[in-house]
């Protein structure tokens, strides 16, 4: 099982719930907490939904990508006036990344975190078993992988990522044990493997992604994920191209924690 990544540089290993399997103090369930990790289009939604289908002890928090897809305006109090949609900030942050990259990366950031601090459901918290939450990939990687790479390819100018990276630093810090992973699923697949799935998903935002874009992006996996890059958590468990759904849960439920597998 990986250790979680900690909210800002200077301690990896923040993220990370070191208490035990065991119930909570008030008789319920201890709900251990994990993100899917990948690049896009490698297979998270469907390895989730056979994580899902495997054991009623685990549950699936998706990526909010529908909130980037429909922003919807907050009319001003008393005015009476209903939430209208002002845009479709995915899209527009692939048609014109200079101009939307920080946009959308801030709103990306708060829609995973709103999820993440969201409670476990009473199904879970009532479990006899094992129980376990598993999110969509989480405010790290929004951080550590795709803000970063918007950075580095000068999406994201010098003083939108610092002013990123100091509301993110104070944000976890604030929220701290209610953000925690006990670890990551880090799914891999080749980059030219997920541009494949990706042509065959047919999301309308996506049709101007280039291959060149997902290899930056696989780096960026591999460097945080497999060489300790900054914010890394210590170690991953995953598989290459897919894998099986029950085995990962019944070798957690086992309690010997995610193991390393490949499935081709």
């Amino acid at each position: 099982m990986s250790a979680a990544p900690g909210p800002s540089s200077s301690g990896p290993a923040r993220g990370l719930q070191s208490t035990g399997p065991g119930p909570r103090p008030d008789g319920r369930a201890r709900v251990r907490r994990v993100s899917i990790e990948g690049n896009i289009a490698v297979g998270k939604s469907t390895f989730a939904k056979l994580l899902q289908s495997a054991s009623s002890d685990w549950e699936v928090v998706q990526e909010p990508v529908s909130k980037w897809q429909s922003i919807e305006s907050r009319p001003s109090e008393g005015s009476g006036a209903p939430q209208q949609t002002v845009g479709n900030l995915l899209q527009m942050m692939y048609e014109d990344p200079q101009r939307w990259s920080y946009t959308f990366q801030t709103y990306s950031c708060m829609s995973r975190m709103k999820t993440q601090l969201q409670p476990p459901p009473p199904h879970l918290l009532s479990s006899k078993g094992t129980p376990v939450q598993v999110f969509e990939r989480s405010v790290y990687s929004d951080r550590y992988i795709f803000a970063l790479n918007s950075f580095e390819l000068d999406c994201i100018n010098p003083a939108e990522w610092a002013v990123y990276q100091d509301w993110h630093t104070f944000l976890v810090e604030q929220f701290g044990p209610q953000l925690e992973l006990e670890g990551i699923i880090y799914l891999k697949a080749s980059p030219q493997k997920c541009m494949e799935r990706l042509g065959r998903r047919g999301r309308p935002e996506e049709g101007g992604v280039e291959l060149d874009y997902l290899q930056k992006l696989h780096m960026q996996h591999e460097r945080w994920l497999r060489e300790g890059a900054q914010g890394a958590p210590h170690a991953v468990s995953g598989g290459q191209e897919g894998g099986s759904g029950s085995a990962v849960s019944s070798e957690w439920g086992a309690g010997g924690g995610l193991r390393e597998r490949s499935a081709q």
